[in-house]
């Protein structure tokens, strides 16, 4: 019989395997001290099997947008909808969250848009059109942030509301005299809402003549008026003063508009002398004292010559014709 112990260790493997199972089947062999020698000889160590397992956790960290009013245009809770985009798909408590999306964002609040991977990179692309009549509006989408593992990156989205404004002008214009026409005038304006910089829906300026009064930047859409000019201070000696306050106006978005007052001064008349070539008025002379009259002399009778040989009468013959002789005829 071969010696196991010598053989090769495949072989001892095949013998050791066959002398097993001879002794299961009940075989009897003549070689049992060479296989209680070979037994010895090898020996089976127990194997015990662990299984191991690698769980890798992403290094994660939460991007978040907020969002600020400036100015008018909003109540101040109003929700935006803003468009993002990440490098990198993210998770929220509810499962994945897309790397690119829209969310809605209150004013004042800020929205977590999810968990991303350390490095991840995200912006704000876009905000849906949120405009509000009467004002302009500018959107400032903040800067690009990149994710921080166990921290927080936040974008601030800014919306800046500003009124839509006009220029309301006063000018003065002088006619005639008066004045020297470098004179101010105080004249009350009244608009139906109050201007930029806390300029007062209503109030009093300063007008020089031939210059333009700004009173100031009105919202769009704001009527304004000249209710009245200080006529008292603006009156002149010797001129009649007349004020033209012009028409309403309503202020337009990015122009200008004017109201113009006119003052009129008109020269007041000396009094005019009578008609021409009448006579003036002349003085009287009384009437003088009435005379006592005075009895006038005898009347002188009128003596007229005679013919020749005629006495001439003497009136002593008064009461008696005077008898005159006929004149000798002539030529026959």
């Amino acid at each position: 019989m071969t010696d196991v112990r010598k053989a090769s260790p495949w072989r001892r493997f095949i013998a050791v395997l066959a002398a097993l199972v001879l002794v299961v089947l009940g075989i009897p062999t003549h070689d049992a001290p060479a296989r209680a020698e070979e037994n010895d000889a090898i020996k089976f160590d127990p194997v015990t099997l662990t299984h191991v397992t690698n769980t890798y956790t992403k290094d994660l960290g939460a991007f978040v947008i907020s969002k600020i009013l400036v100015s008018g245009g909003s109540e101040g809770t109003d929700t935006f909808g803003i468009e993002y985009k990440c490098s990198a798909a993210g998770v929220d408590d509810d499962g994945a969250v897309a790397a690119t999306g829209t969310v809605a964002v209150t004013a004042g609040v800020d929205r977590v848009v999810g968990r991303f991977p350390a490095g991840t990179t995200c912006e704000v692309v876009s905000e849906v059109p949120s405009p509000r009549a009467g004002y302009a509006l500018i959107v400032d989408k903040g800067q690009a942030v990149t994710v921080v593992k166990g921290d927080t990156v936040r974008v601030n989205v800014t919306n800046t509301y500003t009124k839509d404004l006009g220029a309301f002008v006063i000018s003065k214009t002088l006619v005639s005299g008066g004045s020297t026409g470098a004179d101010t005038f105080s004249v009350s304006y009244r608009c139906s809402a109050a201007g930029e910089g806390g300029v007062a829906a209503e109030g009093a300026v300063d007008v020089s003549a031939g210059a333009e009064k700004v009173v100031g930047r009105f919202p769009a859409g704001t009527t304004c008026e000249v209710v009245s000019e200080d006529e008292a201070a603006a009156a002149r000696a010797g001129y009649s003063l007349t004020v033209d306050k012009g028409q309403a106006v309503t202020v337009v978005k990015g122009d200008t508009v004017k109201v113009n007052v006119t003052n009129t001064y008109t020269k007041d008349s000396a009094p005019s002398p009578g008609p021409t070539g009448a006579p003036g008025p002349t003085s009287s002379t009384p009437p003088s004292a009435s005379h006592t009259p005075s009895p006038s002399a005898d009347p002188t009778v009128a003596i007229h010559p005679t013919a020749p040989g005629v006495p001439t009468p003497t009136g002593k013959e008064a009461g008696k014709p005077v008898v005159r002789p006929s004149l000798p005829r002539t030529g026959g």
